[in-house]
Order: C-alpha cells, then structure tokens, then sequence
C-alpha cells in the first residue's frame, strides 16, 4: 500500500495511488499513526508539501482540477495541518513563524473562514469555519507543547 501511494522520485505521499500530485491531506499520516515523524516518507511529504503546495505561508489542498476548477486560494486547515506538521518534523522555527503570520489573517476577533486569497489574504468560503478553528487549536497546542489529555494521566481518577 505504502509502495503504491508514494511518489518513487520524491519519496512523498501522492494524492492517489500511481500519481505524483500532492494533497495536504497526507499531512495526517502522522497525526492518525499511520507513520512516524521521523518516518521519512513523512518527512518527504511535509517538506514536498512545504515547497509545492505552500504559497506565502499558505497551503492549498492540492492544485489540481475538481469539480469546482482549479483551486484559487489556500484552504485554511490544511495551513494549520502544514504548521503543525512542520513542527513535528522539526521544523519548528518555520512552523512558529507561519503559525504567526497566518493568525495575522484573522478577522478582527480572531475568526477564519474556510479559504484564504493568497494575494490580498482576503477571508474566503464559509465563516466562520469550525475545521479551520479545530485546525488552529491542534497546531496551537502542538507548538505550545501542551500534551493531549489522552497522554497524561487522568486528574480526575482516583
């Protein structure tokens, strides 16, 4: 399975069996298990991610043609899936940085919407987007180093 859905030139995840085209959606892999952080298919696929599906901080989803045309604007959680990922991998300091920058985007209240222009960081889509903000939090947490409640003890057993 891993042998089919990876690029052979890039070593990265591909968006569908035998392709070469990218999907920020493989950023999960490691958030779910499926691979480590250190897994260097992982690796290869946030650092090709970073450099073929990221524009000015912000990620698409993937760039190729859907029902809707081709993409136009970053899709907001897969930003944050990307900085969380960066981080992970130990790109922290690139991660923190597009973490910040991308917060900058927000409405005056801190909202997101689903999408982002590029160019004029225009919100875009559904507002406010409850996926984006579930994204910011996970990244937020993960560049806090803030453990999960499933990795600690629980306080509250006796």
């Amino acid at each position: 399975m891993l042998a089919k859905g990876t690029d052979s030139k890039t070593g990265a995840l591909t968006q569908y069996y035998g392709a070469r085209s990218l999907d920020s959606a493989n950023l999960l892999a490691e958030h779910y298990g499926f691979l480590a952080a250190t897994d260097p298919v992982y690796v290869n696929t946030v650092n090709d991610t970073y450099e073929r599906l990221c524009v000015d901080g912000l990620a698409y989803r993937y760039r190729g043609r859907d029902d809707f045309g081709a993409p136009k604007s970053s899709f907001t959680v897969c930003t944050f899936w990307l900085i969380k990922a960066l981080y992970r991998i130990g790109r922290k300091e690139l991660a923190k940085e597009l973490f910040e920058k991308t917060l900058s985007y927000g409405n005056h209240v801190g909202l997101f919407s689903e999408d982002i222009d590029f160019k004029t960081k225009r919100l875009l889509g559904n507002f406010p987007q409850g996926y984006s903000h579930l994204a910011l939090i996970d990244a937020a947490m993960t560049l806090s180093e803030i453990p999960k409640w499933f990795d600690e003890e629980d306080p509250f057993d006796t």
